[in-house]
């Protein structure tokens, strides 16, 4: 029962469902008071809360950096703005007329050479050797497709980059959350452990006076019960610890040797962010975000890239030059058994309706991917408004815990002393011994657990709005 009271108050600001019913969600200002000061009536705990927190320890801010360079999908992306600059200096070399030279040898049969007359004949050859160099210029393409192309090509890349250091953030704005929930569950420990100091105690206790019969046998095993519950509760936590350590590990690529430490004092006051209304949140979130801006270049590149495959409906115009160096020359006459150049040029229109009727399917493919492209923007839009939602409740909800929780604690910590104090006058009974103890562990919980969840709220927005570069600093 003691496990389950506290497990299901540390998650309170996690399950809260986001509600539509109001664009500025609003909660009580955050206490200004440390909750060390409210804890110093139990020293023992407050010693092992402090030993959580280290001056060199990892801060919220070193986890998103460090799972920038860890994350795979990084250096996924990161490989893909690799192809989309190579793509765009290929697109880059269509500005560079079409040059091919060419070298041969051709040996050929021998033929009974026509005679003109008596004692007149041509000299034949047998063995030509032939280099030609040819150059072509498109010259309608230079006005229509090619800028097109280029500009497509140089928006693909815009597009990757975005994106690589979208994903960049988002991995980052994750390993913040695990960092989070890394810390949740020392804290969850920390209280655990120190609720099962306490019931030993009261166990100690309830063991005397039943050894001189003040107090029946159920009492005692109600006390071993409750000693055993949290017991298993504590056995629990340090499993999720170790979980949530794995996660942060990966997360930021730390050796298996490197001790991790908290750094972010949780009990000292963190700034909270004036809260706009939603719409303005994400009207902001919507210019700054670099996952929308992605998708903005590719809707941008798509219609370039159209431009460019509408050119195929028309005639193609191009100049071309020939040179031609061979022995002998089949231009050359009479031939004779030398090496001569001749060269020609001109311009040519040419019109393929085989072009023509596939441009059109072309064209309409590339119109329906940017028609899944404004989609998805559509959709992300849904989801950033969720997710800036999700935060501002997630800071008002924590704001009003903190306040309540930390009123709950100071009655709860006099609760205790009052029923430990009457208990071993024989003035109260060990339920009553009991509960009290529950609703400590359960306010300690609470109180701890909101602070985690007010940080992790206000990562969640700075995220949301694309600010991601802003940290969460102490007052």
């Amino acid at each position: 029962m003691l496990g389950v009271v506290l497990l299901a108050s540390a998650s309170s600001a996690a399950l809260a469902q986001p509600s539509t019913s109001s664009n500025s969600p609003t909660g009580p200002a955050a206490p200004t008071q440390p909750i060390a000061s409210v804890v110093a009536s139990d020293p023992a705990f407050d010693q092992s809360l402090a030993a959580l927190f280290a001056n060199n320890g990892l801060t919220a801010r070193q986890t998103a950096k460090r799972a920038h360079a860890a994350s795979p999908e990084v250096a996924r992306k990161d490989a893909e703005v690799e192809a989309a600059v190579l793509s765009a200096k290929k697109a880059e070399l269509a500005k560079i007329p079409r040059l091919g030279a060419s070298a041969g040898y051709t040996r050929l049969s021998e033929l009974t050479p026509p005679m003109l007359a008596p004692g007149v004949s041509f000299p034949q050859f047998f063995n030509v050797y032939s280099m030609t160099a040819q150059v072509g210029v498109p010259l309608s393409d230079y006005a229509v497709r090619i800028p097109a192309i280029i500009e497509a090509a140089r928006l693909g890349t815009e597009a990757a980059r975005s994106s690589e250091n979208a994903t960049r953030l988002a991995a980052g704005a994750q390993a913040v959350s695990v960092y989070y929930e890394w810390m949740r569950a020392q804290v969850q420990a920390v209280v655990a452990e120190r609720a099962l100091a306490q019931v030993d105690s009261t166990l100690g206790q309830v063991q005397a006076l039943f050894d001189v019969q003040r107090l029946s046998r159920a009492d005692l095993l109600r006390v071993q019960s409750q000693r055993a519950q949290t017991e298993q509760m504590v056995n629990q936590l340090r499993i999720l610890v170790a979980l949530r350590e794995e996660q942060l590990r990966m997360a930021i690529g730390a050796a298996p040797s490197e001790a991790l430490r908290i750094g972010e004092d949780i009990r000292q006051d963190v700034d909270v962010p004036s809260l706009d209304s939603l719409d303005a949140l994400l009207a902001k979130a919507m210019g700054k975000r670099l996952d929308v801006h992605t998708l903005d270049v590719g809707i941008l590149a798509k219609t370039k890239q159209m431009k460019s495959e509408k050119a195929g409906h028309l005639p193609r115009l191009s100049a071309f030059a020939q040179a031609d160096f061979a022995n002998p020359n089949q231009r050359v006459f009479p031939q004779s058994d030398e090496f001569k150049l001749t060269w020609s040029a001109g311009i040519q229109i040419a019109w393929t309706f085989n072009d023509y009727l596939t441009t059109d399917y072309t064209v309409a493919t590339i119109a329906a991917e940017n028609r899944q492209l404004a989609a998805d923007r559509r959709s992300l839009g849904s989801g950033i408004r969720l997710q800036i939602l999700g935060a501002l409740q997630g800071i008002a909800l924590a704001q009003s815990a903190l306040v309540t929780s930390q009123q709950g604690l100071l009655a709860a910590e006099e609760g205790f002393r009052v029923r430990n104090e009457l208990f071993a006058m024989q003035r109260a009974t060990t339920a009553e011994l009991i509960d009290a103890q529950t609703e400590l562990t359960r306010a300690r919980g609470a109180a701890l657990t909101a602070r985690v969840d007010l940080r992790m709220a206000i990562a969640q927005l700075f995220h949301a709005v694309g600010d991601d570069n802003v940290d969460i600093s102490t007052k």
